[in-house]
């Protein structure tokens, strides 16, 4: 019994002493979760994730894009986590390889938690290296699948 929940901490340290540091609040478990993006490899400015699959299963997250108008974009792919274990990136990790390097998107990513998953998440930006957390929305739209 009881609820499970949990906090984050990220810090980023390249080359020795930690140089920027956030904290993310915890959040529930969700089916689906929104988190804007706004990346540009260019510019050195990359959307992060966290998740956990607080289940007893394996959890399969789906990773979709969303346009500016709120269209679906492009599946990324999918998420494998294991029971009561997280995962994190970024978004354009998602990509093959060859694209991570000019990756530039303004939009919306959707996490779908596959049969049924569900999962805890929490989203912030490293903006030339710093970080900053930002908001998690826990729904989707009914037109992203």
């Amino acid at each position: 019994g009881g609820l499970l929940g949990g906090v984050a901490t990220f810090s980023y340290a390249p080359a020795g002493p930690v140089q920027t540091v956030a904290g993310v609040m915890p959040s529930t478990a969700v089916s689906a979760v929104t988190i804007p993006v706004d990346d540009d490899v260019s510019q050195d400015r990359f959307t992060g994730y966290a998740i956990v699959n607080p289940g007893s299963t394996t959890a399969v997250i789906k990773v979709v894009t969303v346009n500016p108008d709120g269209t679906p974009g492009t599946t990324l792919g999918s998420i494998s986590i294991d029971p009561g274990t997280h995962k994190a990136g970024f978004i354009y990790q998602q990509l093959p390889q060859t694209q991570q390097g000019t990756w530039k998107f303004r939009g919306s990513v959707v996490l779908i938690g596959q049969n049924g998953a569900t999962f805890s998440a929490v989203a912030l930006v490293m903006n030339k290296g710093l970080f900053t957390v930002i908001p998690v929305i826990p729904s989707k739209s009914p037109n992203i699948q």
